[in-house]
């Protein structure tokens, strides 16, 4: 994950044009290089998480942020980045709780960048409906009916999981504004009823209640709503 989060900033160091590095060569392959060697070294994690939704998902913006550089990389090393992707990346409808709520729709958000990278609107059309998918209400693992959010069985995550359903959803309904694949009203109303009169509820000043972000109370930081 650092190595995609370090090689993330040296493709917008690259791509910004308010860089003092876009477009430069020598930059360009470096990104090259370390593409490829996340490629050939083929790296894995014991952590879930990490295979399934942090590297495919920083793999998909960086390729898709390489779309806008003065030089492309490889068709053949996109290509083979993409197919990394697929095959680690799982898929937003498994079973358990890997396929439920903020999970699925952070394992959908990557088949959404695939799919727009390889011009597939199966592959984005699946991964849209994915990603809107888990807003409804249930008495499962999601939203539930007092809009509180649960994650890993009967276990309230509003704001640790919440944050990942909330933000996941909104990124990709921002991006699909004004086409086919827009957010469904419905679900956009209770979407923003739940970040208004619930999520938002739960933050005071910068910080959340301790008792919303489950596990992740023993992280530093963790109570910090800022960036929400």
């Amino acid at each position: 994950i650092q190595h995609l989060n370090r090689l993330k900033s040296m493709v917008l160091a690259y791509t910004l044009n308010s860089s003092s590095h876009v477009g430069n060569t020598d930059l360009f392959l470096k990104i090259t290089k370390a593409l490829e060697f996340w490629h050939t070294s083929d790296p894995r994690s014991t952590n879930w998480f990490n295979q399934q939704i942090g590297s495919p998902q920083r793999v998909g913006v960086i390729l898709i942020l390489m779309r806008a550089g003065q030089q492309q990389i490889s068709s053949n090393l996109e290509n083979n980045m993409l197919t990394r992707m697929e095959s680690i990346g799982g898929r937003p409808d498994q079973s358990g709780s890997q396929g439920t709520g903020a999970n699925k729709v952070d394992i959908a958000t990557h088949w959404v960048y695939r799919g727009c990278l390889k011009s597939d609107s199966s592959v984005l059309s699946f991964g849209v409906d994915q990603v809107y998918y888990p807003v409804f209400m249930t008495t499962a693992e999601g939203l539930q009916q007092d809009y509180s959010y649960f994650q890993h069985g009967q276990q309230f995550f509003t704001g640790g999981y919440g944050v990942s359903f909330i933000s996941g959803i909104a990124r990709i309904a921002n991006f699909t504004i004004g086409t086919s694949y827009e957010l469904p009203e419905a679900k956009r109303v209770l979407l923003t009823n739940f970040t208004r009169d619930a999520y938002l509820r739960l933050i005071r000043g910068k910080y959340f209640l301790y008792n919303t972000i489950g596990r992740g109370l023993s992280r530093t930081g963790a109570l910090n709503a800022s960036g929400s």
